[in-house]
């Protein structure tokens, strides 16, 4: 595989090109210009980031800017575009996502289309939002911003990939699939980039444990989030564990290789999800600690005789179980399991 050239950009214009009075580019007898297009004032600004500008896509000159900005897209070689503050509770704007999104399917070569950023304080809405621009794009961001540190991920990211798993895989742009987004996987060796505090190293461990680094990829697989690695990528030639963690090859098949995704099961310190395997009589449990304490978690399947089961991430064979399963948990852990040969 050749390498990817990722781009992250921001919403529609921007203020800076409205102050310059920037002339559309393209078939443009009428001279319309950015002023015409951009929403300016709180209407059209990013929440976070006001210099960022929401467009006017039901003007005739929306349609030359947005065939402009793919163009430039494409000549400079992008094949990963994230398209910032457009999909939030507070910042979603579905007009210039499918207006984008129309640009990117003319050009000759695909883009792949991302959102973010996401966020969790509605999440009946978030699916809602999600459901109007799946179709649109290839991933989108339905988490805020994740960092090393177990309060992202529970419960927030529990819940959003619970709520979205039906969206998991349907049509998106270009005739791919579309995956909702539990961002990046802050694994080994990692930074905080523009941290004021100067007493922290820039680089360090994850602050996450093991175990948690463990659910992380377990969630993020039977999940089929995409896998953006946000660690350093120079450091895992020594760092064996991460390592390992992001290349098992039965974890991957989880993420690339499954179908009917879903959580089966939740209480307050425990969730379950499953899958079915795509091509192969599999399938896959994975079971989620989020308690203090290691525990035992108990889970009764209906509907199978008897199965041969395998612990995915320890590759054991753990024999032959019938309806009931029962599993030691690390707090804040999870284990991954493999059904077959089930009447």
């Amino acid at each position: 595989m050749g390498l990817k050239f990722g781009l992250h950009t921001m919403r529609g214009t921007s203020i800076f090109a409205v102050e310059k009075d920037c002339v559309l580019l393209g078939d443009n007898p009428e001279n319309y210009r950015i002023s015409d297009i951009a929403i300016t004032g709180e209407a059209g600004e990013c929440i976070w980031k006001p210099q960022s500008l929401a467009v006017n896509v039901s003007h005739p000159g929306s349609d030359l800017f947005f065939g402009a900005l793919a163009q430039q897209y494409s000549q400079w070689g992008v094949d990963f575009l994230k398209n910032d503050c457009v999909f939030g509770i507070h910042d979603f704007i579905p007009d210039n996502i499918h207006s984008l999104a129309k640009s990117i399917q003319r050009l000759p070569k695909p883009i792949t289309y991302s959102l973010s950023p996401g966020a969790t304080t509605d999440i009946d809405q978030e699916v809602l939002n999600a459901e109007i621009i799946a179709s649109d794009v290839n991933m989108y961001r339905i988490t805020g911003d994740d960092w090393d540190d177990w309060g992202d991920i529970d419960p927030d990211h529990f819940d959003a990939a619970a709520a979205m798993s039906s969206l998991i895989a349907v049509e998106g742009l270009g005739g791919k699939e579309s995956f909702p987004d539990l961002d990046m996987l802050p694994l080994g060796r990692v930074s905080i980039p523009g941290d004021d505090d100067k007493s922290r190293t820039p680089f360090r461990a994850s602050n996450l444990t093991q175990a948690e680094q463990k659910t992380l990829m377990t969630l993020w697989s039977i999940a089929r989030s995409p896998l953006m690695f946000g660690g350093d990528a120079t450091d895992l030639n020594d760092d064996n564990a991460t390592m390992e963690l992001l290349t098992h090859p039965e974890i991957l098949t989880i993420n690339q290789r499954t179908k009917d995704n879903s959580e089966v099961y939740r209480d307050e310190d425990t969730r379950i999800w499953s899958a079915k395997g795509k091509g192969v009589e599999a399938l896959y449990l994975a079971i989620f600690n989020t308690a203090e304490e290691a525990r035992t978690v108990t889970y009764n399947f209906d509907g199978f005789d008897k199965c041969k089961i395998e612990d995915v991430w320890a590759n054991e064979d753990l024999g032959w179980v019938i309806n009931l399963i029962s599993v030691e948990v690390e707090s804040h852990g999870a284990v991954a399991l493999k059904l077959t040969l089930c009447n």
